[in-house]
């Protein structure tokens, strides 16, 4: 892979300075080592219906001083890396050529969408991927992505929920909250959640998980338009979508009601509720918890698991 500065700038650069300061002149030396992008992929859902179409997007900034030019390495299919989950295998991408070179100013960021089929194809199996992009010692993180088996609203109904503490089942208010529900079989059922730590519990009030990082920091990489029901009254074990300060909604967090919660009632989206087992959810009320402050307040000092969720019918 190339990564290269502006060939003119390769010579010398001037950066900006302030009115009535002399141009500063880079070397080759310092211009190679201040010349950066910062790539990332922003992939619209975090599931998807097997065979649907959609785009992601591909954002290239620059925060450098320096103008820099890519060739066409960084902006054909070649950096484009798509894996399974947990096997690792490589789907190939198909041949895509953004542009044979692309230069980038300094602050300035290139945008690109690109359909999904046209860069992979039709995924040919269900189950969870991982996405990245790489050109040289530029890369992004790889991003969450499931391929899952049409929701059946008359069929995927129950949630039979795991835990080190025991089970719990939940009856899924698909009518209240349908696209959230939608979101959650489909994560379910690829086994999105087998193995997902407790992050967050709050005695007496509620209990948060749903992180594939175990932190609460991830799972904001896509979000959710909110469902509120004010009409649903949120008693203890009803089940939540982690909300984000703009309202939006994680499309992987979720928390459990440890006892009943009337001031939430308009302001979350509730699309579960746990009908039988709420013994686990006094178990986890009684978990103690580190003084830690900012994401990490209320971590848990013994980790707590949901193993597996099985979806069910009535």
């Amino acid at each position: 892979m190339t990564r290269t500065a502006l060939a003119a700038a390769m010579l010398f650069s001037v950066s900006m300075q302030p009115s009535g300061e002399e141009p500063r002149i880079f070397t080759p030396k310092e211009i190679g080592k201040i010349a950066r992008i910062d790539p990332s992929i922003l992939i619209p859902t975090l599931a998807h219906t097997m065979g649907a179409e959609f785009s992601i997007v591909l954002t290239l900034s620059n925060p450098s001083q320096v103008p820099v030019e890519l060739d066409s390495d960084c902006l054909g299919r070649e950096p484009f890396k798509l894996s399974r989950v947990p096997d690792g295998s490589a789907i190939r991408p198909r041949r895509l050529s953004l542009a044979k070179s692309l230069t980038i100013g300094p602050g300035q960021a290139h945008r690109q969408e690109i359909r999904f089929k046209k860069l992979f194809g039709t995924l040919k199996s269900t189950g969870r991927y991982r996405l990245s992009w790489t050109c040289g010692e530029w890369s992004t993180p790889m991003y969450e992505m499931v391929c899952a088996e049409p929701f059946d609203a008359e069929k995927d109904k129950v949630a039979v929920v795991t835990t080190d503490f025991g089970v719990m089942e939940m009856a899924l208010l698909t009518s209240k909250a349908p696209e959230h529900v939608k979101n959650f079989v489909q994560l379910a059922k690829q086994g999105f959640y087998d193995g997902v730590r407790f992050y967050k519990i709050v005695a007496g009030m509620q209990a948060e998980t749903g992180d594939i990082t175990g932190s609460g920091r991830g799972g904001w990489s896509q979000q959710m338009p909110p469902e509120i029901d004010g009409s649903v009254f949120p008693g203890k074990g009803f089940v939540a979508a982690v909300r984000a300060e703009t309202s939006m909604t994680s499309a992987s967090q979720f928390f459990f009601l440890l006892e009943a919660a009337p001031l939430h009632q308009g302001k979350h989206t509730f699309f579960a509720y746990v009908r039988k087992g709420e013994d686990v959810l006094d178990r986890l009320s009684a978990v103690p918890v580190g003084s830690h402050r900012g994401v990490a307040s209320f971590a848990p000092l013994q980790d707590v698991h949901i193993r597996k969720i099985e979806i069910r019918e009535e």
